[in-house]
């Protein structure tokens, strides 16, 4: 059974005629799972309800969210685009399946999930150029069964559950309906309701029919595989009858917490956000991001790990407006993307995954970004920007700058403020460039 692979970018417009035809689905039931998607979780568990496309009858326009899904045999890709001059252009078909420019964007997001932790998957298929084989959303299903494997190995969870069986010893307490009503001729026998410490729990089942999931031909061989192989190394469980009662019933503790992303995994799986769209047997599932906020974890993660950085803090709260008291209204609160220091210098960064018009900054970022380097009280502040890849110069454009404050009345207050447009890239463009975060600290000193 083969499978299409559709590549698209963020911040773009696709015609209706651009898509190949998926087999027994129409333009309409894509509607319907990118509606559903809408109202999915990320990996992060936090919910997150905003717009994440524009769909009508003719065309889907993506926004700045990126990730991957699958709609019959079709596994669909959006990926981040630093470029969004591409805006409303129309993509030609082949161009959607076969793009050299969409496998770089491809390995680009794998490394940047896997550096701010949200994949993590112990062997990866690379092709003969080095780029990687596995569709995104193939990943992370693959990380799901990873975990799932890794849970069997360490020992099950086991919670007390409530059982109630015929039994030939007394044991917990006695059903005196039940009794009477199947054990009239036995006396021998005794109904009763006790507690058993047992692998039959919420946890446990949720995994099982997640992986039962994954072994629909629809997936790739190596999934079905898999996923059939690490079935057979769980015990019977119980069947779930309610999705969303299932997984609002979880609860997290010391002895559950390996269960969270597994969990948040089988979640996505298992669609368990809405369960009104009569897809059938065709998995209809996906995985997406925020683009601006992986942008921000990204340049975090990167710079927590560079030279010369004493502290670093990320989306810390800082009292914005603090009412007069006495009053119940609480304090409004803003989180710079990310404080650090060098030496004694303190920088707030605010990050922007988006190409400023003119490389100049709005009005609006540097109002943002003025009042953070005013609450933290730092010295420097700069907005963080892409650049684009087809620039050629050094890989960090740095431009200093100053905010205008009324010389009588501050006096002694200086607030620098500035931008950077950093190169996301490595020098030969294939790649996330490995530098970037001791390039970034170097720029600030």
């Amino acid at each position: 059974m083969s499978t299409e692979h559709i590549k698209l970018f963020e911040h773009t417009s696709y015609k209706r005629d651009t898509f190949p035809d998926p087999p027994n689905d129409s333009w309409e039931s894509l509607g319907k799972l990118l509606a559903k998607l809408e109202k999915s979780s990320t990996i992060s568990g936090k919910k997150d309800t905003s717009s994440k496309f524009i769909f009508t009858d003719t065309e889907l326009r993506t926004k700045q969210y990126v990730g991957a899904f699958q709609f019959g045999k079709s596994r669909i890709e959006i990926l981040p685009k630093i470029d969004y001059e591409r805006e409303d252009i129309e993509i030609p078909k082949e161009k959607l399946v076969e793009d050299k420019e969409g496998n770089t964007w491809h390995d680009v997001l794998v490394s940047m999930l896997k550096e701010c932790k949200k994949l993590t998957i112990s062997q990866l298929t690379h092709t003969a150029e080095g780029k990687l084989k596995e569709n995104l959303l193939d990943l992370y299903l693959l990380w799901f069964i990873d975990l799932c494997q890794l849970l069997v190995h360490q020992g099950l969870l086991k919670k007390y559950i409530q059982v109630e069986k015929n039994r030939t010893a007394l044991k917990g307490k006695l059903l005196f309906k039940q009794q009477i009503q199947y054990n009239a001729v036995h006396k021998e026998r005794f109904y009763t309701r006790h507690a058993e410490y047992s692998m039959d729990n919420v946890y446990n089942q949720l995994l099982v029919l997640a992986l039962k999931k994954l072994t629909n031909t629809y997936f790739s061989p190596t999934i079905r595989s898999k996923a059939q192989q690490t079935l057979f190394q769980f015990p019977e469980v119980s069947s779930v009858n309610n999705l969303h009662k299932a997984f609002k019933s979880i609860i997290f503790d010391r002895k559950s917490e390996a269960y969270k992303i597994p969990l948040e995994l089988a979640k996505m799986i298992l669609n368990a956000e809405s369960n009104n769209l009569k897809s059938g047997n065709m998995p209809m599932i996906g995985i997406l991001f925020d683009m601006n906020k992986l942008w921000e974890e990204y340049l975090y993660s990167i710079l927590k790990k560079a030279d010369r950085v004493t502290e670093i803090h990320f989306n810390s709260e800082e009292v914005f407006w603090n009412p007069t008291p006495p009053t119940n209204i609480t304090p409004t609160k803003v989180k710079p993307d990310i404080k650090l220091k060098l030496g004694d210098s303190t920088i707030v960064l605010d990050a922007k995954w988006k190409i400023p018009k003119d490389n100049r900054p709005s009005s609006t970022d540097l109002m943002q970004l003025f009042s953070y380097a005013m609450i933290t009280g730092a010295e420097k502040s700069y907005l963080v920007f892409p650049k684009k890849p087809v620039e050629e110069n050094q890989s960090i454009d740095k431009k200093d700058g100053g905010f205008e404050l009324d010389a009588d009345k501050y006096k002694d207050v200086k607030v620098q403020g500035g931008y950077l447009r950093v190169s996301v890239l490595n020098e030969e463009g294939n790649a996330l460039n490995p530098n970037l975060g001791n390039a970034i600290i170097q720029s600030l000193t």
